[in-house]
């Protein structure tokens, strides 16, 4: 593992925190795994250098150092979604599949999950089909069914 902040030139590994932060970093980044592995915001957490992903992670036989993490990436988005559709199964069920992934996707990147528990990540899914989610047909209705499923939700944690 490079750290591309090292100033002589020599390679150390990363402290385990700055690689897990690093590793979130890469797999939530909305643009996706490379733009995430950049991340020209937190030049403190950078460890690869432009184009360089695996001076960090490794190609296996079979898969770029790329592909093996979108791995995680793609699990991580859809594990977070799958979240959501347990907290709004009508919801889901009115926008269809595709426009209900499309929609957690956008919410996702607008509300980040920032709490250990994964039963608040949709306390601001009601607001946003309503005011942000503008390829929602019969927005209001449906912003209507998500505060009433949300409070079912509520209840039942």
């Amino acid at each position: 593992m490079a750290d591309c902040n090292a100033s002589s030139g020599e390679t150390r590994a990363p402290e385990l925190e700055r690689l897990q932060r690093w590793m979130f970093d890469v797999i939530s980044h909305p643009e996706g795994v490379v733009v995430g592995a950049q991340a020209a915001d937190a030049p403190e957490r950078c460890l690869t250098r432009p184009g360089q992903l695996e001076d960090v992670v490794k190609r296996s036989k079979a898969l770029t150092a790329e592909e093996r993490v979108t791995i995680y990436a793609n699990m991580y988005i859809w594990r977070l979604v799958d979240v959501l559709l347990e907290d709004f199964p009508l919801v889901q069920y009115l926008l269809g599949e595709d426009l209900f992934y499309d929609t957690c996707v956008a919410y996702l990147t607008a509300h980040p999950s920032t709490h250990y528990s994964l039963s608040h990540l949709g306390n601001h899914f009601s607001e946003f089909l309503l005011q942000e989610a503008r390829d929602i047909p019969h927005r209001e209705f449906v912003h209507e069914l998500a505060v009433l499923e949300d409070a079912v939700s509520t209840v039942f944690d």
